[in-house]
């Protein structure tokens, strides 16, 4: 496994469901994906200026409070970014939508940790099956 100094990208969280941000994060942390809490959509902008490929995890919480416009302003604002919806069964609805705006994939409650675990590994080796691209010669993760 790599060391996460060696891991390309950052992971952001911006879940507003507080049970489901505790889980990710730990998920994350026990198994040395560095992860950085966003509080505000307004963070994303800051978070691209210091690194050009970002994996967000989004919650269905964020999106009801935010819109669909949010899934918008993240896949514009970086092609090189990823989105992983996390949702619960009440929230189904919404899956289309957001996948149509770009998000790479969804995740349904209990979020699993070798799902989650299994769209990271895939994110950050380059598996993008949505545009197809899984060569290095079209990534946008730094090397």
């Amino acid at each position: 496994m790599m060391d996460s100094a060696e891991k390309p990208g950052t992971i952001g969280l911006l879940i507003l469901n507080e049970q489901t941000r505790q889980h990710i994060a730990s998920l994350l942390e026990r198994h040395h994906y560095p992860a950085v809490v966003i509080a505000d959509p307004r963070e994303i902008l800051t978070i691209y200026a210091d690194h050009p490929a970002v994996v967000f995890f989004v919650d269905w919480e964020a999106v009801n409070v935010y819109g669909l416009g949010l899934i918008s302003q993240i896949t514009s604002g970086s092609r090189g970014s990823r989105i992983i919806y996390l949702y619960d069964k009440g929230h189904r609805d919404l899956i289309r939508g957001i996948m149509d705006l770009g998000a790479y994939a969804c995740i349904m409650a209990p979020y699993e940790e070798w799902e989650t675990l299994t769209m990271i590994r895939h994110i950050l080796t380059r598996k993008f099956p949505r545009n197809g691209f899984a060569d290095k010669e079209h990534s946008t993760f730094p090397d």
